[in-house]
C-alpha cells in the first residue's frame, strides 16, 4: 500500500470506529479489523465525501460479509433511514456483487427499499427519478432514458432471490427536474416512462430466467 493510500484509509478509520463502537458487541481488534476493511473499500472505490449514515451502511455491509448479520442489523437499526428496512439491506448485501457501483445511488436516495401493505413480504425497491443526476451535456430525453436503463440493469439483482417477484416503485416522475425531459403533465407522458421501465424489466426477466418480473408502481 502506498503512503497516499494509507493516508486515505486512515482518514476513514477513526470515523468508522466511532460508528462501530455504537454496537456494544463490537470492540477491540474486531472493530479495528472491520474498520480497516471498510476504509480500504472506500479508498479503492474512490469515495471522497461520506456522511455518518453512509459509513454506517458500509460498516453494516462489512459486518454482513463476515457473517455477523445480527451486529449488522443492530447497526442499521440505529439509523432512522436505514433501520426500518434493515432486512432489505441485509438481503441486498448478499445479492449485489458490485456494491460499490450502486452505493452512490443508495447514498443519494436514488435507490431505496420500500414498503407497501399489499406486498405480502415480497421485495420492493424504489427508484426516485427526482434524485437522478444527469450532467448538463446529457440534458435530453435519450440520455435520461439511457441513464435509467443502465441503473435498472444494475438494480435487478435485488429481485433474483424472488425470481422476479416484487415491486419497483417509481417516484419523482412529476418532479421539476423530470418535467424538463418528459411531457409528464399529461397522463400519456407518465405512461410512456412506466412502459419503458416495464420493457427493460421484461428483457431482464427473459435474460435472467425469472418466472415473472417486478410490478411497476408509479408513486
Amino acid at each position: 500500500m502506498s503512503i497516499g493510500s494509507y493516508a486515505v484509509e486512515m482518514a476513514w478509520h477513526e470515523p468508522l470506529l466511532d460508528v462501530l463502537h455504537s454496537v456494544p458487541s463490537i470492540r477491540g481488534e474486531q472493530a479495528d479489523h472491520i474498520a480497516s476493511g471498510v476504509a480500504l473499500f472506500c479508498e479503492e472505490a474512490g469515495f471522497i465525501v461520506l456522511n455518518r449514515a453512509d459509513l454506517l451502511l458500509l460498516a453494516a455491509k462489512g459486518l454482513s460479509g463476515l457473517g455477523r448479520d445480527k451486529d449488522a442489523e443492530e447497526l442499521l437499526l440505529r439509523d432512522q433511514v436505514y433501520g426500518p428496512y434493515f432486512s432489505c439491506w441485509l438481503g441486498g448485501f448478499e445479492q449485489i456483487d458490485s456494491f460499490a457501483s450502486l452505493f452512490p445511488f443508495f447514498s443519494r436516495g436514488v435507490i431505496a427499499p420500500g414498503r407497501w401493505s399489499g406486498l405480502q413480504n415480497q421485495t420492493m425497491w424504489i427508484f426516485d427519478l427526482s434524485r437522478l443526476m444527469v450532467s448538463e451535456e446529457e440534458l435530453h430525453e435519450i440520455m435520461v432514458y439511457r441513464s435509467m436503463q443502465l441503473l435498472l440493469k444494475q438494480l435487478v439483482v435485488l429481485w433474483d432471490a424472488d425470481h422476479g417477484r416484487g415491486v419497483l416503485g417509481i417516484r419523482g416522475i412529476k418532479s421539476e427536474g423530470m418535467q424538463r425531459f418528459f411531457d409528464i403533465l399529461q397522463h400519456e407522458g407518465v405512461g410512456e416512462v412506466a412502459a419503458y421501465v416495464e420493457d427493460v424489466l421484461d428483457r431482464e426477466r427473459d435474460l435472467r430466467g425469472w418466472i415473472t418480473r417486478p410490478d411497476v408502481m408509479i408513486l
